[in-house]
């Protein structure tokens, strides 16, 4: 059975827990949610998607959140339907992070949407500005195994981006983009 006629088969009972999860506090749901971070199978799945759900922004339906993803910030975030987080992602949304529908993003990826400054010379690099910077992956996209997206980037429908790319500007729509930092090496249309 697909993770979508599961989902589409549990609804009832998710969505009554997610009410459930949302009576606590704040703190208490992103404790549950990072100290469920390591469990495997479809259990540990649905209750990460609980306890994120109760946290994030927005989140669709059918999306699966497999073991040991790093979330920071999920409050900042918003994801659609039918996406797919494999092990190892680390998604830190301190600058608000938009998924859209239909995106897998593959083992190892890291999404960010913060920059920090480094103009002050005469200032350490670690004691100046973090700039937010929201960023977007639309619809319908594919992100490979060990992608980093710097924050502020937008990703356009319909998308490929290859194994161990750097995302540092804005990728077209039905593009493939591969490199470091990723370049456009085809147009999927």
């Amino acid at each position: 059975m697909s993770g979508k006629t599961l989902f589409d088969k549990y609804s009832v009972l998710i969505t009554l827990c997610i009410r459930f999860a949302k009576c606590f506090p704040k703190k208490f749901r992103k404790m549950m949610l990072e100290h469920n971070r390591y469990k495997n199978g479809i259990i540990g799945i649905a209750i990460r998607y609980i306890w994120l759900a109760s946290l994030a922004k927005s989140i669709g339906k059918n999306v699966s959140v497999f073991p040991m993803v790093l979330i920071k910030y999920p409050e900042n975030l918003e994801i659609g339907d039918n996406v797919s987080i494999q092990s190892m992602c680390v998604i830190a949304a301190a600058g608000g992070i938009k998924i859209g529908n239909d995106v897998s993003i593959a083992y190892g990826t890291t999404v960010l949407s913060t920059t920090h400054t480094f103009e002050k010379c005469d200032t350490p690099i670690k004691y100046q500005t973090i700039e937010s910077k929201t960023t977007t992956i639309n619809n319908d996209n594919w992100i490979g195994c060990n992608v980093t997206i710097i924050g502020g980037c937008t990703i356009g429908e319909g998308s490929v981006i290859g194994a161990n790319s750097t995302v540092t500007k804005n990728i077209p729509p039905f593009s493939v983009a591969v490199g470091s930092p990723a370049k456009v090496i085809k147009c999927r249309k």
